[in-house]
């Protein structure tokens, strides 16, 4: 008699790792912000600021009603500076707007990297997006 194999078949889903598709003509945005003393860490100890820089923002294109943020320390890449999608009103996100931001805290100069997406109403498509990097402590 011939005995089966059996083999337990795992399904991932990939949802989570999906990302949203970008308009064939997505904007490039300009990012501009600057670090400032009370937007990192004191001392290089901690703690860690939560008052995010003011940002602008320069060809941001017309339907958007949200802006996906990022934050990205490039020389140290597994600490999440933070990551959130705000309801679009103006080109200046004010100082502090930033709910989930984290400031720059290294022990010498990291490169820090701002991204945004502009996203449609139903936050499904990318219509546009841009990106500034800037060096922490100058």
């Amino acid at each position: 008699m011939r005995r089966a194999l059996f083999i337990p078949v795992i399904v991932l889903s990939l949802s989570a790792c999906q990302t949203i598709p970008e308009a064939d003509n997505a904007a490039s945005i300009g990012v501009n912000f600057d670090f400032e003393a009370r937007h990192a860490c004191k001392n290089y100890g901690g703690p860690f600021a939560r008052t995010s820089p003011k940002i602008s923002l320069t060809g941001v294109p017309a339907g958007t009603k949200h802006l996906a943020f990022t934050m990205v320390d490039l020389d140290f890449t597994s600490f999440n500076h933070g990551s959130e999608t705000i309801e679009y009103k103006q080109a200046i996100i004010p100082e502090g707007a930033l709910k989930t931001y984290i400031g720059p805290c290294p022990p010498r100069p990291h490169r820090y990297k701002i991204t945004f997406k502009a996203l449609n109403a139903d936050k499904a498509l990318v219509l546009g997006k841009g990106e500034a990097t800037r060096v922490w402590p100058k």
